[in-house]
């Protein structure tokens, strides 16, 4: 009677032991898969805008920042900051009393939602790259260019404009892990609309700004 007794205290005991254990297990596996596909991610791009209307014809570069996170596999949001800093001078096509003009991208500000589709080539494996994607962005974008003109008398003016519009991209890229750190991440490049800006001086056509990015992400 006394072996039974034992018997039957160490099964208890062993029960009530494996019974938490055996309940914390699944949320540690939902930890695992949550760690093993993050959903948020920021990242640089390294942007050439084209400024484009009857009379600018320009493509300042800049930089912009990407931050993001998905709701699921496919759609999702982001935000992208950025501001042009080199640019170039236009001396062709102006009035004829303006020598020179430059144009510059001040800040774009835009906010998106994001759809993106991934697929793995068939029967092809190529290293270090998981899968390639496919992207597109819709939202809106306030933004403010400047321009600088000279004139053939070395008289100089300045003056700025900006506005918000309707902006749309899309884009394709692959995701991989970083070299030695094992993060996952993903490089893309991306053709840009952020609309247009009315009162820019022209002969009466908008000054349309659009861009090319090509851009890295980090995904946490």
């Amino acid at each position: 009677m006394k072996t039974m007794g034992r018997f039957l205290a160490t099964s208890i005991a062993a029960i009530s032991l494996a019974g938490p254990v055996m309940a914390a297990a699944p949320d540690e596996a939902e930890v695992s898969i949550f760690r093993e596909q993050p959903r948020s991610y920021a990242g640089p791009s390294i942007v050439q805008f084209n400024l484009d209307s009857d009379l600018v014809d320009q493509q300042p570069g800049g930089l912009m920042v990407r931050l993001g996170g998905r709701f699921d596999d496919h759609y999702g949001a982001e935000v992208k900051i950025g501001a042009g800093l080199w640019h170039e001078a236009q001396r062709d096509g102006l009035p004829g009393s303006v020598k020179k003009l430059v144009m510059d991208v001040d800040y774009v500000v835009g906010g998106y939602f994001t759809g993106r589709w991934g697929w793995q080539l068939p029967y092809v494996r190529v290293p270090m790259i998981r899968q390639f994607y496919v992207d597109a962005q819709v939202g809106l974008a306030a933004l403010q260019v400047s321009a600088e003109a000279e004139t053939f008398s070395n008289l100089s003016s300045d003056a700025d404009w900006d506005g918000t519009s309707l902006s749309y991209g899309l884009g394709l890229g692959f995701d991989f892990d970083l070299p030695f750190l094992g993060v996952p991440a993903a490089a893309g490049l991306q053709y840009m609309s952020y609309g247009s800006l009315e009162d820019v001086p022209s002969n009466g056509d908008d000054l349309d700004i659009s861009s090319l990015e090509g851009s890295l992400q980090i995904f946490f």
